[in-house]
């Protein structure tokens, strides 16, 4: 059992931020994922393993966005077909935030995936 935390980002028209993994992770290659996910450091509280995922997976800084807690979960996943069972205790939050860096995020995964742009 390891703790972990999720964030999801919405925008102020409730649209959520979906990041897509990395072709070269074991889990879940290509696919969509939340807008942000974590593991702790060693002593580190779950807000902080917060605040640092946005920071480094998304640019958002501590001050641009107020974390909401939503609760803990624990979940319990099996991947048989790489041989890992994966048991987290997580503490799930969610932000709102419109700011710079993350609408060229968005705009490129729209250019990107050819997506268009609702109005």
């Amino acid at each position: 059992l390891h703790r972990a935390v999720h964030v999801v980002v919405f925008n102020s028209n409730e649209q959520l931020l979906l990041q897509r993994r990395s072709a070269m992770k074991k889990l879940g290659p290509n696919c969509w994922d939340l807008s942000c996910a974590e593991h702790l450091m060693v002593g580190e509280s779950y807000d902080k393993a917060a605040v640092r995922g946005l920071h480094e997976e998304l640019g958002i800084g501590k001050h641009e966005c107020d974390l909401q807690l939503w609760g803990p979960m624990l979940q319990h996943m099996e991947y048989p077909q790489v041989y890992v069972k994966d048991n987290e205790f997580i503490a799930m939050f969610a932000t709102l935030y419109d700011g710079g860096k993350l609408l060229e995020i968005v705009m490129s995964v729209y250019l990107h995936h050819g997506l268009q742009q609702s109005a």
